[in-house]
């Protein structure tokens, strides 16, 4: 896959807790409309590419693991032509990681990637992504401390 002079080219790569996710879904919607879907390859990766003067939100899916969203937004008065891919990693969590924890914080997108005039190519807002990043980590320790509270309970509650 080649993107042409007025697109930027994707190219991702989907684990879960660190390996391979194969047939994780992948879907890019422009508003509400499904532009392009597709499943990972056996390596968990995916390529996609997204025309110029756009704004796309990318959902990352797979059964019995949280649905993860980076928007790329394409519009800009001048892209380069013969820009590098731009690369992402998304580890997926499993729900029952997080089972019992409010997450409705982790209905935002993971990642907003647009075109850095400084280093004319596409970056993701890395303050904003270590804020989710960050906001995963603690709702994923927050669910660890309440299933080990439940089973130290369990255990307690057997013992008499």
């Amino acid at each position: 896959m080649k993107a042409t002079d007025s697109s930027l080219l994707i190219k991702g790569f989907i684990t879960e807790k660190g390996k391979k996710s194969h047939e994780a879904e992948i879907k890019a919607f422009e508003g509400n409309d499904l532009i392009w879907s597709s499943t990972t390859a056996p390596d968990g990766s995916f390529e996609l590419i997204i025309p110029h003067n756009k704004y796309v939100a990318l959902v990352v899916e797979k059964d019995g693991f949280m649905s993860k969203y980076i928007i790329f937004d394409t519009r800009s008065e001048r892209m380069p032509r013969n820009l590098e891919p731009y690369e992402c990693h998304i580890d997926l969590v499993r729900e029952e990681d997080l089972k019992g924890i409010d997450v409705s914080r982790l209905d935002f997108p993971i990642a907003i990637v647009e075109f850095d005039k400084k280093s004319k190519q596409f970056n993701h807002n890395q303050s904003y992504t270590d804020n989710m990043i960050e906001d995963y980590n603690y709702l994923l320790n927050k669910a660890a401390l309440k299933q080990n509270a439940k089973k130290k309970k369990k255990v307690n509650h057997n013992k008499e």
